[in-house]
């Protein structure tokens, strides 16, 4: 069981790697093509995160093969939201109570974004039944 996570884990976190770097194109390409504002662009870049994740973890981490279900989704986006509070959460902790830097202060976030979506889509959202 534990080697089994551990692949698993180590596949989500790929997933979360090509995540990035789809969301940086996505970004930058509705930042600099479409001139919107960085806000707007970071919206879509989100979004678009979390479709891509979500599809790649069914099909490649967690070999769902099950049809889509909106139910589904909506765990795999509510765990990310919660992800995302928790490394804000984070972020604030790291630059107001132990005075780190805003730009090593996002290294504190990732780790526990990381964990808790992992813990999260494991369990619930792609639960072997």
């Amino acid at each position: 069981m534990i080697k089994t996570i551990g692949v698993t884990f180590l596949k989500f976190s790929f997933v979360g790697v090509l995540n990035a770097i789809v969301g940086a194109i996505v970004y930058y390409t509705v930042l600099f093509s479409l001139k919107t504002s960085p806000t707007t662009a970071y919206v879509l870049c989100y979004i678009t995160g979390i479709f891509f994740s979500y599809f790649a973890n069914k099909a490649k981490t967690f070999k769902d093969n099950t049809p889509f279900c909106v139910k589904q989704l909506t765990s795999f986006i509510i765990i990310n939201i919660f992800a995302c509070l928790l490394s804000l959460a984070m972020l604030s902790l790291a630059i107001n109570c132990f005075h780190v830097s805003s730009e090593i202060a996002y290294f504190f976030a990732i780790p526990a974004s990381l964990v808790v979506n992992f813990i999260g889509n494991f369990f619930w959202t792609f639960k072997k039944s």
